[in-house]
């Protein structure tokens, strides 16, 4: 199981492909599912990005410890003037309250916005007309047009329709399972509890 990647100089292998129900009209909702193994046996890269510690390994080689200053998106959350000003300390920056009195923080916030704009790609791509004419327009352009469509009735329409699914049980402890011995080396790393995210409800 992983993330297919467009260009992979192999195609994974496809199993149990399911979708239902079997029979419906242009109103139905399907459910499609399909297993595939990749073939060069690469993690899927989702995860090796996540993989922060071999991230952080790469980077030593090159810089001392004390050039870094790691944050977690826990403790924005919790604290973000703290947060800020320490970034602003360790820049060696004067310090200012950076946060507005009445600022709301949304935190690692996509979802809604994402699925409408894979919706559009979707639509674009599947006309070769739509898809040259959006290779001719400037990407400063498309996003003033993409920011206009989320404003729109329509794209209101379709990012309220966004539901994440549930993750699977399987694929949680798996990934559990592949981050656990990465995430004890940062939090040593670190001199942090990140038992939190060890957890297998989030």
């Amino acid at each position: 199981m992983g993330t297919i990647l467009a260009g992979s100089p192999e195609s994974p292998d496809l199993t149990d492909m399911q979708a239902g129900p079997a029979t419906g009209d242009q109103t139905a909702d399907y459910t499609f599912s399909v297993n595939y193994t990749d073939l060069d046996n690469h993690p899927p890269v989702y995860v090796n990005v996540s993989l922060y510690m071999s991230q952080i390994h790469r980077y030593l080689r090159f810089f001392k410890r004390d050039a870094f200053h790691f944050l977690l998106l826990e403790d924005l959350q919790e604290a973000p003037v703290q947060v800020l000003q320490g970034v602003q300390s360790f820049l060696g920056l004067d310090i200012q309250n950076l946060v507005g009195k009445d600022a709301e923080l949304r935190a690692n916030v996509g979802g809604a916005g994402h699925y409408l704009w894979f919706e559009m790609m979707s639509v674009i791509e599947a006309h070769p007309i739509l898809l040259n004419v959006k290779r001719l327009i400037p990407e400063s352009i498309r996003k003033l047009m993409f920011s206009g469509l989320k404003r729109s009735p329509i794209g209101q329409r379709v990012m309220d329709s966004y539901q994440l699914p549930p993750m699977k049980k399987e694929t949680r402890q798996r990934l559990l399972d592949v981050f656990q011995k990465p995430n004890e080396e940062l939090a040593s790393f670190l001199s942090r509890d990140l038992s939190i995210w060890f957890l297998g409800e989030l």
